[in-house]
């Protein structure tokens, strides 16, 4: 493990934040990513959150969808860069200043970090580049929350979320084997998965290793962390099914000895992408009911979707409120406690998820589908608590 300046001080004050956040017995998470405005307009996920938080339409469904109970988090993708350390310092103070802004409204932050190219997700063959780019930057970050002389009294509840898949060019490859896909792109997508396939055999000792270093390093931050990993498509006990994710997906979730690499997993159970093949929306219930069956045997905590397009861009996407409510239902029936729900900006925006438009008009449905998902199953008030006054703070304990 390579050597990191640490504060055991600071770390304890991080992880004493974080437990008095974590009293809430349930956690809902809703990741921010707007992958096409990015890429057709150039938005920057953090600067455009914050700016969110200005609108009181957007502040007032946040409001909605907080309950007793449940705790309410947003994880903001975070574009990693090089190491340089004034992008690091700059880098760390965007991430404090959505932090702050979102605990005005009582929601935690979670940095969701991915690197900018085919690497972009955390995996066998991306772990050094993620050692070497976000180490420095929870780093800088910790020091900014609990050490600068310009934090004191700052609480602010943040967290982890790291998101565990193969090598994009992999996914897209697989994508397109797809039955709606045309022929050539299948022939294009069978290349692209089999050179993924290779890499990842390649990597898979090596990177094994760097993945486990990494998650030393990150226990240090303490820094309350949750990881997106790959749906259990097979039996968790079943012949290979450890051996594919170690070698030909590059996502390993234990050690090679048994114990968990990151603690607490989130499979991503995106069952409306299933309609790519055909699949009609009972199959869809069907598949995810028992994706999340398999992975409750290990983890508490799922990841549902998706409302909006993402990275492959034109993934299927829940088209009514009422499938949305049954499967947040199930899952909590199931005993999930920490639910991740992608997309926010696909909740609030629609499909194409562009924060640069109105709410979406059916928003009321969408958002009642949410909070009753929630409460049916846990028996709880699914009446949504009064809205809190725009820019009340939390109350500091530092």
């Amino acid at each position: 493990m390579r050597e990191l300046p640490t504060s055991p001080t600071a770390s304890h004050q991080i992880r004493a934040t974080a437990d008095a956040f974590a009293e809430a017995p349930t956690t809902l998470r809703l990741c921010w990513e707007v992958v096409a405005a990015r890429h057709e307009n150039g938005v920057q996920p953090l600067q455009a959150l914050r700016s969110l938080l200005g609108r009181a339409d957007v502040v007032a469904a946040l409001n909605r969808l907080q309950r007793p109970g449940q705790r309410l988090r947003v994880a903001a993708v975070t574009p990693l860069g090089d190491a340089d350390a004034a992008d690091v310092k700059a880098l760390a103070l965007s991430l404090r200043e959505t932090a702050r802004a979102l605990a005005a409204f009582d929601v935690g932050f979670d940095v969701w970090p991915q690197i900018d190219d085919d690497d972009r997700f955390l995996n066998t063959r991306s772990a050094r580049a993620y050692s070497d780019r976000l180490l420095p930057v929870l780093k800088c970050l910790r020091d900014l929350l609990l050490l600068a002389p310009d934090a004191e009294g700052s609480d602010v509840d943040v967290g982890l979320f790291l998101d565990m898949e193969p090598p994009l060019s992999t996914l897209q490859g697989a994508w397109r084997l797809t039955n709606g896909a045309p022929v050539l792109e299948k022939a294009r997508g069978l290349g692209s998965l089999f050179s993924g396939v290779v890499s990842a055999v390649w990597d898979a000792r090596q990177g094994s290793r760097d993945l486990a270093e990494l998650a030393k390093d990150l226990a240090a931050f303490s820094f309350p962390l949750v990881t997106a990993v790959p749906p259990p498509v097979l039996p968790l006990d079943a012949f290979g099914s450890v051996a594919v994710k170690r070698w030909v997906l590059g996502c390993p979730d234990d050690d090679g000895a048994g114990a968990a690499l990151f603690g607490r997993t989130a499979a991503l159970c995106y069952a409306p992408m299933l309609r790519r093949s055909g699949v009609d929306r009972s199959a869809q219930h069907r598949a995810l009911s028992l994706w999340a069956a398999r992975h409750r045997e290990r983890s508490d905590a799922i990841c549902v979707g998706p409302l909006s397009s993402g990275l492959l861009g034109d993934e299927p996407v829940y088209v009514a409120p009422e499938h949305l409510r049954q499967d947040l239902s199930a899952v909590r029936a199931l005993g999930f406690a920490d639910v991740t729900l992608y997309s926010a900006e696909g909740l609030l925006f629609g499909p194409g998820g562009d924060p640069g438009k109105p709410l979406r008009p059916d928003l009321d449905a969408w958002i009642d589908a949410v909070v009753a998902g929630a409460g049916e199953a846990l028996g709880a008030d699914v009446v949504a608590p009064a809205a809190r006054p725009l820019g009340v703070s939390v109350a500091s304990v530092g």
